[in-house]
């Protein structure tokens, strides 16, 4: 029988009080990003659900995927887009004219939220995380970002400021009693050597 995931409240209280604009999930493969972005999402209306691919380093790509994503939220088409999008001779090179043209239909579509899953695909991309900054800038969009590392535009600075909210690894390990009830049934000793194992 298949269990349903964990819901780590304590993390979810952490994102629900949070007033940053971005949000940053980051911990290496295996610590629950996806699943706790998905279930603090749930409930929530507004928000647009983006899994990026290797593909989305390159700029066009991803600009045109953010659209099309945004234009399914508002039922409406991204056709436009596409034709400006087509008419740029280096989207790489004008990264960011197409973030703001992307802004623009973003603040046209009504939603509200951002979640980006697998970020760390775009880190070392130039031109793909300059997009998004840009758009983060540009708009008031809300941003939960499932990420293996750090985007190169989330600085010390930005988190000092409150702009960006990470929980890293350390808050995202498992608690004792969050890998108890998860491995509820097996001795407390095995337990315990699982959990050493998976560090969290």
């Amino acid at each position: 029988m298949l269990r349903r995931p964990l819901e780590r409240r304590r993390l979810l209280d952490a994102l629900d009080e949070s007033a940053a604009r971005t949000l940053l999930l980051r911990a290496p493969a295996g610590f629950g990003k996806t699943t706790l972005a998905r279930q603090w999402t749930a409930d929530r209306r507004g928000w647009v659900w983006v899994t990026l691919r290797q593909a989305d380093r390159d700029v066009a790509t991803l600009a045109r995927d953010l659209a099309d994503a945004f234009a399914a939220a508002a039922e409406a088409s991204s056709e436009s887009f596409d034709e400006f999008l087509a008419a740029v001779s280096s989207p790489t090179g004008d990264a960011q004219l197409v973030a703001a043209t992307l802004a623009d239909t973003i603040a046209c579509s009504g939603v509200g939220g951002l979640v980006l899953d697998d970020y760390h695909l775009l880190v070392g991309a130039e031109g793909a995380e300059e997009l998004i900054e840009t758009v983060v800038d540009r708009t008031t969009l809300r941003l939960c970002l499932a990420s293996r590392v750090r985007p190169t535009w989330v600085t010390a600075r930005t988190i000092l400021y409150g702009d960006v909210n990470e929980l890293g690894a350390e808050e995202l390990c498992l608690t004792d009693v969050e890998a108890a009830e998860i491995l509820a049934g097996l001795p407390r000793t095995q337990v315990s050597e699982i959990q050493a194992q998976a560090e969290g």
